[in-house]
């Protein structure tokens, strides 16, 4: 289903550094790379995503996948399809002939719900394959949300240890930082799918007072938007899919009144609809706890780091790629005083170079003495 808009106004750009730029185009999918000998140990980093997970490898491979997984719903859909299971967008492609499965829900494992574990594992492996691996051990970083709860932590580690000879799990602001060599009086701002993480980095791995996690990010956007328009609009279906398309397509954040008119179909009639003010309106309704969590993570800091905290705080995640976002917390933190967001040119590898460089920054001998500061 197609959508034309027609807005009003010239589109707000998101910031990069001290410049305003316009969002960084997400990064073509790559293809496999060619296997590489040695017996290692061979790094790996990973990140699993409520809404897209992604590998980065020592040996020069990298994948990105939309984290679902889908089984035929019959024998004629198996026939139809002619596979046993379809991942990622190729599974989207095909939902209305598949069983799809969600397997992250806020970050994690959706642990006990029908098929979530098998439908992580498959997810897991498919990205794995895509690299070609190399024989030898193979070491994983793999981010979590930032306050990741320790059983979910066992639950990744047991799973991931069927792939890898061995697994760190850190949390996902901090790999982002780690990706920029940020690593002292900084604030990282993570808003994905399922979570808005956030961490303050002092120059040290952070501590549980240095994170939070918020469970309102894209996906609730998406929730949100999905009600206002289905009030509005009671003849329109609407679909996740559809206001998915309709956010990451005209989603701004601005004090201006938005105007955006999309056709759909309404009983076979593409119509026009006027969805700027609900757009605007659920795009919104994350900003105040997010702000909440990030001034309260700059107030409690060491008062005479606050100020290099303020400016230098990093805006990452695939919701930070809304135009107007770096500017709206920058504006918003105007009464602590001047500060400075950057936004992250690419949101879906960042984290996961990062978890890779860490890694790799590991001798293999400490990982064991790595894994017990970490869990």
């Amino acid at each position: 289903m197609g959508l034309k808009k027609k807005i009003a106004g010239k589109r707000g750009k998101a910031l990069r550094g001290k410049h305003a730029g316009r969002p960084a185009a997400a990064a073509p999918k790559p293809e496999k790379v060619a296997s590489v000998s040695g017996k290692g140990p061979h790094f790996v980093g990973l990140d699993l995503g409520t809404v897209r997970s992604s590998i980065v490898t020592s040996w020069d491979a990298r994948a990105y996948e939309e984290s679902v997984v889908g089984w035929p719903k019959d024998v004629i859909s198996a026939k139809t399809l002619g596979v046993g299971v379809m991942i990622g967008q190729e599974a989207l492609n095909n939902r209305l002939a598949l069983e799809i499965v969600y397997p992250l829900d806020h970050g994690v494992i959706r642990e006990g719900a029908p098929r979530c574990e098998e439908a992580a594992n498959i997810l897991v492996k498919h990205l794995i394959d895509s690299t070609n691996p190399p024989e030898g051990d193979i070491y994983c970083v793999v981010g979590a949300p930032a306050q990741g709860v320790k059983p979910y932590k066992k639950l990744l580690m047991r799973m991931l240890r069927q792939y890898f000879a061995n697994v760190l799990v850190i949390p996902e602001p901090f790999s982002v930082a780690y990706g920029l060599d940020m690593l002292q009086n900084c604030l990282v701002v993570d808003i994905g799918g399922g979570t808005s993480d956030i961490c303050r980095l002092s120059g040290s791995i952070p501590k549980v007072e240095d994170l939070r996690s918020i469970s309102m990010a894209g996906n609730y956007v998406d929730d949100q938007l999905l009600r206002l328009l289905s009030d509005k609009f009671p003849e329109t279906l609407f679909t996740r899919a559809i206001v998915k398309r309709i956010k990451e397509e005209y989603a701004e954040i601005t004090d201006r009144e938005q105007s955006v008119i999309v056709e759909l179909a309404v009983n076979g009639k593409h119509l026009a609809h006027e969805v700027g003010p609900e757009l605007q309106r659920a795009t919104s309704i994350i900003l105040s706890d997010i702000m909440n969590g990030i001034r309260d993570e700059i107030a409690t800091f060491d008062p005479d780091f606050q100020e290099k905290v303020r400016n230098n705080i990093i805006l990452a995640g695939g919701m930070s790629q809304i135009p107007g976002l770096g500017e709206y917390i920058q504006n918003s933190l105007s009464d602590m005083g001047p500060s400075r967001v950057s936004v992250v040119e690419d949101p879906i590898f960042l984290g996961t170079e990062g978890a890779l460089k860490f890694g790799m920054d590991i001798p293999p001998e400490y990982w064991e003495e790595m894994e017990r500061m970490l869990h």
